[in-house]
């Protein structure tokens, strides 16, 4: 059971590496979309068209 235990650790280690990827992945892909949409808010407010 300890040698199964082990193995059993060290697949979710190799799972909560993996979703930690991801999760950076995904901050950086929102924080790309948040600075895109910042900018088109100061495109249309700035063209004085929407308010």
């Amino acid at each position: 059971t300890q040698k199964k235990n082990e193995q059993r650790e060290e697949q979710y280690q190799k799972v909560i590496e993996k979703n930690q990827d991801v999760i950076t992945k995904q901050a950086e892909a929102f924080g790309d979309l948040s600075k895109d949409v910042s900018e088109i808010k100061q495109k249309i407010l700035g063209s004085g068209d929407v308010q």
